[in-house]
């Protein structure tokens, strides 16, 4: 856990049609930049498109 964040579940296995996709959840628990950090980690991760 490079940033502290847990990851989503992955949906491909259940869900066919949704292979490359994954959810993840925030609620009123998660602060505001708790959910920028989430923002900023995917889109690093997809290469600066979130």
């Amino acid at each position: 856990m490079k940033h502290s964040i847990l990851g989503g579940i992955a949906l491909g296995r259940d869900f066919p049609g949704l292979a490359n996709s994954w959810m993840v959840a925030a609620t009123e628990m998660n602060s505001k930049e708790q959910i920028d950090a989430l923002v900023a980690c995917v889109a690093q991760w997809r290469g600066g498109l979130a």
